[in-house]
């Protein structure tokens, strides 16, 4: 799994809450997570490591599944 999903997980957003903070679309979002072919635009790699609190670098790096707690899958509803 990738850091923009690792991420996404381990702080229980949703795809919408991380949406509407970063400004990065829905279908670039999970083109990003899914690691699709897509243009890579610097401005959402930064959005998105801003938004977690993380590196950049942080968001390139391969998670094995195992690094998430059995509860780092569900989502805040605030």
């Amino acid at each position: 799994m990738n850091g923009m999903k690792y991420f996404r997980l381990k702080g229980h957003f949703s795809k919408e809450q991380v949406v509407q903070a970063t400004g990065v679309c829905q279908v670039v979002l999970d083109q990003m997570e899914l690691e699709w072919e897509h243009k890579r635009n610097c401005r959402f790699y930064m959005a998105l490591a801003k938004f977690y609190g993380v590196f950049v670098e942080d968001l390139l790096a391969e998670y094995p599944e195992e690094a998430l707690a059995p509860g780092d899958r569900y989502v805040r509803k605030s």
